[in-house]
């Protein structure tokens, strides 16, 4: 697999990791795992960063529908809360620094 850079996702990657860390804020590791491990199983079948259309649908979060990207994103917050040295194949370390930021400054 070729390692996607920040660049290749766009600006939005900043916010869209912001907002998988409020998703996580008061779940269990065991709930992040669930949601993460979902992710990774529908990545493993192609997901298209590059199309903005929100339709991919998670059983583990009812409801609610993502774009490929925002699940890029909200795999990469969840590896960072179970596995933080873990290379998921995307570098995303600026914005994700950007987002916890953002996020300690909120609570």
């Amino acid at each position: 697999m070729r390692r996607l850079k920040a660049k290749e996702l766009g600006s939005n990657a900043v916010f869209y990791l912001l907002d998988a860390l409020r998703l996580f804020r008061g779940k269990s590791l065991q709930e992040i795992q669930e949601i993460t491990f979902e992710i990774g199983m529908l990545g493993k079948y192609g997901l298209d960063i590059n199309d903005p259309q929100e339709s991919h649908v998670l059983r583990a979060l009812p409801g609610r529908v993502f774009s490929a990207l925002q699940l890029i994103c909200i795999m990469y917050a969840g590896f960072k809360r179970i596995e933080p040295g873990m290379d998921i194949g995307v570098d995303l370390g600026e914005e994700w620094g950007m987002a916890e930021r953002v996020e300690r400054e909120e609570v």
